[in-house]
């Protein structure tokens, strides 16, 4: 007999070989998707939390601008600021950079603002040109 194998078993040794491929393809997909997912997992609870940080925020502005009594608003405000701050310790730092501060601004990139104001032209160095506007009325005076 000879060494060579013959066609027929190199081709169905060939399509074995592709299945398993197939498979182990499909398994390293299914795996990387539960990575993913897993992965994901923290970050949307601190979105969600951080949501949740904002609304009672401001549920406490009224609270205080209404005169009424927010201690148990101030207690759920420190609980679930006290869940954010763990989440975000689970979290890596360019995650958390990434999703951006509670407020939602970054305050490193913060620009410096333009004035908005006249500016003081008194110490500006500008020509002065007189202009006389002759009203036929009063004899042409000025």
């Amino acid at each position: 007999m000879s060494s060579e194998a013959t066609p027929v078993d190199s081709e169905a040794e060939l399509r074995d070989r592709v299945a398993r491929m197939e498979s182990d393809l499909a398994a390293a997909r299914a795996h990387s998707a539960n990575l993913i997912a897993e992965r994901d997992l923290p970050r949307e609870a601190y979105r969600r939390l951080e949501l949740q940080v904002q609304l009672q925020r401001r549920r406490l502005f009224v609270a205080t601008a209404e005169r009424i009594d927010t201690q148990q608003l101030e207690i759920e405000f420190a609980a679930t600021l006290a869940k954010l701050n763990e989440i975000a310790a689970m979290l890596p730092a360019d995650v958390l950079e990434q999703l951006g501060s509670i407020d939602g601004t970054n305050k490193d990139n913060k620009k410096k603002r333009t004035p908005t104001g006249r500016r003081d032209l008194r110490d500006v160095e500008l020509p002065e040109e007189r202009i006389v506007l002759v009203d036929p009325l009063r004899d042409g005076t000025a």
